[in-house]
């Protein structure tokens, strides 16, 4: 369309809306134009409408607490996230935020109001008894803040200028300053933590780094102990001339100015006097880790461990355990009471100790409980919280909502009839489940997308042991994939293929097809109402597209799909861009030309027929016209949408979302034609303000001229008849416009030469290509040894045995940088008539030239590896029909898991520390020499070369998951579940030492026999000391393994990669114990 048809448009409606304006003025009648709102509730979670604010059912994370502050009326202050400070009231209510946004850190704010100020990691946090003003020591900000009882925040000390870590200066942390006493806003700070302010509202802290108690009072700092000059540490000296090292806690008597000091060089008590004396407690000396300290009275000071608090006698020096308790974080004393803050499961808690006759009672005050996240928990909604909740459906009847916990490794279920929710499938262990389960009893890994049709069938995508799997009354079976990775060729039966990561379907209810979201996210598939399997879209080894989700329209039975932030239409001339294509992130433009931020999922309303978005923290909708909105909706609770997971819409227009960010699932239902001079306080009704009326609230009561009443409207729908008259015309004039262009442009194509097609052949792969393989090629068919083959065909020096296997490591293979398709593997032992010796032999099925010449580089390189218990390759061999050859060595005793097997007896410690050590020189050599990992180190990757009662001989395999590592932590995800580390697992950055970890799960399952556990999925879902205790018990159970080698295998299994024991320090140590055993 010409530039002039715009232009002429653009004035007709500029005239039309003048008139419209005009008539608006002189009648007192608003014409509004807008579109629905929606109202939210909660229907799952514990932010319930009627306890939306409940601190008791708030989910705290891990960074509550190190110091918690209490009011002189009960309120209670503390962090939550690294740059947010909270308030719980004295009544039990949870305050969102005093200070601080909870997903920006950073400065900013100072002078307005503190809930839009920007912190950055707030440890040390107080009250002043007198006004409530609260004072927050800003870490990384090196800056000592306060938030005044009006709300406002200000900087009372500290400069936040930064220098570089002088012994580090590559490190991210940026170290503030020292320049001596004076004006507190002038003065430069290092790290200061551990407020405390008195009365008089002056402030003490500890600058960390400076290691130095300081003092702010009438806008000036002062420095009351620790010095940046003197280097020793003197027992009886002054506490400005001591130099106590950096400061890890400190509290400050208030009553007689006395302070305990807590540093990397000791326990200090300084006098009000300025006198320092070092602490010398046996017990507090043995414990060299404190979360925190705290004066009780004038001559009691409690010590906090992670497991107990200690309580010290100032006057005879003695000591004594006061209370255990696990996961402590921080605490504090108010009314001498001790309230505690607690961190476990990456969940935070804070509770008070009730001690009574020296009987301890643990009265919990905020934060969730345990039991609130037992994942076989059936009862009322809102007293479960939804820590993991990801997709969503919703039944056709509109009675219940089905939604996956992902790394709970269950389905549940809501009734929306009767609010109770309860466990659809899995039991909370990952694993994979049998034919035809008890669906309660099933197990799930890591389930992701829902579907569901009219027989009220649930489809599950099981991510993890891949799989599409059905409930259907109570049971469970597989309709697609067998728990196994692979990939699987076009046509077959979908029970008899495989799949590499399901993680989203979608259904197509007009024809009963099942598209599923396969292989990382890279390819679709598609299961016809016969049960036949098909590829949609295909996996291209050289692409970055990501396809994020998919969806089908259930009235159209069109297929969409969100890839790299953009939504596409699948039609039978390939793809179009229908939204998040341009660059606009406006309402009302065009969707193709608007930009999506994080776009998660796709759901479509059938009543209104608009496509819906979840975008980070907001739903856009791609309207029927081809524009795009936001949705609008009212709150019935204090908590805004935030980090939207899963969509479904009812057939009744309601949408449900997954509301991520606050642990819940919400019902957003829509208002009647929007409440335009109201609100929407309840489903479908709207309560209008004083001066309007109607159903949407669009009408005014007081109208000044009837007569307008009459003339407006018919005045209205003249300009309208009149002005899509124009529309219309100018429509036409373009499309016959338009139509003479395509005629001229297709005589113009018919003048071109046209090209040939070139047909890439066989005759590209003619053995006369030195560069890309050996000579002495041979070929074999997949069902080996077609009986009109060549006579001289190199396979006549082989004589087939046996077929020995299949799958494995070719159904889809790392191949360099890029994982390549292979559509069969087969494994056949054979001999080898030259020299009679017994050998195996892989075939493998490439797709193309390119991973042609990628396997045969590869292949190569397996050639030249050359280790004493690395898998030896002797030949590879390309075929006739798209096929490669592999002839490597073939042993006789079979893999590992033979010692797994508990018929077998228990392995010898001897014969472990053996396999140990010499996979552990096999993957020294490849993490060293060849720069690459395995990842995929586990007992049917090892194979026995020899064994005798004391003596074994052991041989690392597979190489098919093996990638270079290239001198930085990879990402891609590969490997089986039950041996994965627990950053290979999550998809985070990994490196070498991911293979220790698999190592190490080998040697557990052989020393206690166990072949079920994850313990990668262990570390996801308990603290890392409840998980090395477990694994410790299970390997001391028999009595045959002394705790050096518990110890050695539970430094493999740690679940902080950083922490994590390498191959040469694996090495030293195995070696280490294998001469004290001689």
């Amino acid at each position: 369309m010409t530039q002039q048809h715009f232009s002429s448009i653009h004035h007709f409606f500029t005239l039309f809306l003048l008139l419209v304006i005009i008539l608006s003025t002189t009648t007192n009648i608003t014409f509004v134009s807008g579109q629905a709102v929606y109202t939210s509730s909660v229907i799952g979670g514990t932010l319930n409408e009627t306890r939306a604010i409940h601190a008791k059912i708030i989910i705290f994370d891990n960074y509550v607490g190190r110091q918690l502050a209490i009011s002189a009326n009960g309120d209670m202050y503390t962090t939550l996230g690294r740059g947010t400070v909270r308030k719980i009231t004295s009544d039990g209510l949870f305050v969102p935020s005093v200070a601080g946004i909870e997903t920006s850190y950073g400065f900013s704010g100072d002078g307005g109001l503190a809930i839009h100020a920007q912190l950055s990691y707030s440890l040390g946090i107080s009250v002043n008894p007198m006004n409530g003003d609260v004072y927050i020591c800003d870490i990384n900000n090196h800056r000592i803040r306060k938030v005044s009882s009006d709300g406002v925040i200000s900087t009372i000390a500290g400069t936040g200028r930064t220098t570089l870590n002088p012994i580090s200066p590559n490190t991210y942390r940026q170290e503030g300053g020292y320049n001596g006493d004076g004006l507190a806003t002038a003065t430069d700070l290092n790290y200061p933590k551990y407020a405390q302010v008195d009365s008089k509202g002056d402030v003490y802290f500890a600058d960390t780094y400076n290691g130095l108690i300081r003092k702010v009072s009438n806008g000036y700092i002062t420095t009351i102990a620790g010095s940046k000059q003197n280097s020793t540490v003197n027992t009886f000296g002054m506490a400005l001339n001591t130099t106590f090292g950096d400061l890890k806690s400190f509290s400050m008597n208030l009553n007689t100015g006395d302070l305990m000091i807590y540093s990397n060089k000791g326990i200090f008590r300084v006098f009000s006097n300025g006198t320092v004396v070092v602490i010398r407690n046996s017990l507090l000396i043995s414990n060299n880790y404190f979360v925190d300290i705290t004066f009780k009275s004038d001559t009691e000071v409690l010590f906090g461990l992670t497991n107990s608090i200690i309580s010290y006698n100032l006057v005879t020096n003695t000591s004594t355990v006061l209370v255990t308790v696990i996961y402590l974080s921080g605490f504090t004393i108010y009314r001498d009471e001790i309230y505690i803050t607690q961190s476990s499961r990456n969940l935070g808690q804070i509770k008070k100790l009730s001690i009574i006759e020296g009987k301890v009672k643990i009265i919990p005050i905020a934060g969730i409980e345990d039991e609130m996240l037992d994942p076989s928990y059936s009862g009322p909604v809102q007293n479960v919280s939804l820590l993991n909740a990801n997709r969503i459906t919703v039944s056709s009847s509109n009675e219940d909502v089905y939604f996956s916990e992902t790394y709970f490794n269950i389905v549940r279920r809501i009734s929306l009839r009767t609010g109770i929710i309860s466990t659809m499938t899995g039991t909370g262990v990952c694993g994979y489940m049998s034919d035809e389960d008890v669906a309660t009893q099933a197990k799930l890994c890591n389930p992701v997308g829902l579907a569901i049709n009219d027989l009220n069938e649930l489809f599950i995508a099981n991510s993890n042991y891949p799989a599409i799997v059905m409930v259907n009354n109570s049971r469970i079976v597989p309709i697609c994939g067998n728990g196994e990775y692979g990939r699987s060729v076009d046509g077959i039966l979908a029970v008899d293929s495989k799949l590499v990561n399901p993680t989203e379907i979608s259904l197509n209810p007009l024809t009963g097809e099942l598209y599923i979201l396969d292989d990382y996210k890279g390819a679709v598939r598609k299961i016809f109402k016969n049960g036949t399997i098909t590829s949609v879209i295909t996996k291209n080894s050289g692409s970055s597209e990501s396809i994020d989700y998919i969806a089908v329209n259930p009235k159209s039975g069109e297929f969409y799909f969100l890839s790299n932030s953009i939504l596409y239409k699948m039609t039978t001339k390939g793809r179009i861009a229908v939204a998040g294509s341009g660059t606009s992130y406006e309402d009302g433009v065009l969707a193709k030309n608007s930009k999506f931020n994080s776009p998660k999922s796709i759901a479509f309303n059938p009543v209104t027929n608009d496509i819906l978005v979840t975008s980070d923290n907001s739903i856009r909708i791609i309207l029927s016209n081809g524009t795009i909105t936001t949705l609008k909706y009212t709150n019935t609770d204090p908590f805004p949408l935030s980090s939207l997971e899963g969509i479904a819409v009812s057939s009744s227009g309601d949408i449900y979302i997954v509301d991520a960010g606050n642990y819940a699932i919400r019902k957003l239902t829509q208002c009647p034609n929007g409440c335009f001079y109201g609100q929407c306080k309840t489903p479908n009704i709207c309560t209008c303000d004083n001066d309007h009326y109607g159903i949407d609230c669009s009408n005014r009561i007081d109208w000044e001229s009837r007569t307008a009443v009459i003339i407006a409207p018919i005045l209205v729908i003249l300009l309208m008849g009149i002005m899509i008259i124009v529309i219309v015309l100018i429509i036409l004039i373009y499309y016959f416009r338009k139509s003479i262009s395509v005629k001229i442009q297709q005589v113009y194509d018919n003048l071109k030469p046209k090209q040939t097609n070139i047909e890439l052949n066989q005759s590209l792969l003619d053995y006369q290509q030195p560069q890309l393989f050996k000579t002495n090629n041979i070929s074999i068919e997949e069902g080996l040894m077609n009986e009109n083959d060549d006579s001289d065909d190199p396979v006549n020096r082989y004589e087939i045995l046996e077929r020995i296997g299949r799958g494995g490591f070719g159904s889809g293979k790392f191949i360099g940088n890029i994982f390549i398709r292979i559509f069969s593997l087969l494994v056949y032992k054979v001999k080898y008539i030259q020299d009679g010796s017994i050998r195996a032999l892989k075939t493998l099925k490439y797709a193309n030239i390119e991973e042609l010449n990628l396997a045969m580089k590869e292949g190569t390189q397996l050639m030249n590896l050359s280790h004493p218990t690395i898998l030896h390759v002797n030949d590879i061999f390309v075929g006739k029909n798209n096929l490669i050859y592999i002839d490597m060595e073939y042993y006789e005793q079979g893999d590992l898991c033979s010692l797994i097997s508990k018929s077998n007896e228990p392995c010898k410690e001897a014969i472990i520390l053996q396999i140990m050590n010499q996979i552990c020189s096999a993957l020294h050599y490849v993490h060293t020499q060849l720069k690459s990992i395995h990842r995929d180190v586990k007992p049917n990757n090892i194979f026995i070369k020899s064994v005798h009662d004391n003596s074994i001989q052991v041989i690392l395999a597979d190489f098919g998951m093996a990638k270079q590592n290239q001198g930085s932590s990879n990402n891609s995800y590969a490997g089986t579940p039950l041996f994965m580390s627990p950053e290979l697992a999550m998809g985070s950055k990994y490196s070498f030492n991911t293979d220790i970890f698999s190592l190490g799960v080998t040697i557990y399952q052989i020393m206690t026999k166990d072949s079920s556990i994850s313990v990668g999925q262990l570390h996801l879902c308990k603290d890392s000391t409840s998980v090395k205790e477990i694994l410790r018990n299970n390997m001391s159970q028999s009595g045959m393994y002394s705790d050096n080698l518990i110890e050695i295998v539970i430094m493999t299994l740690e679940k902080d990669p950083q922490n994590r024991i390498d191959s040469s320090q694996l090495l030293e140590k195995i070696k280490m114990m294998e001469s004290s055993h001689q």
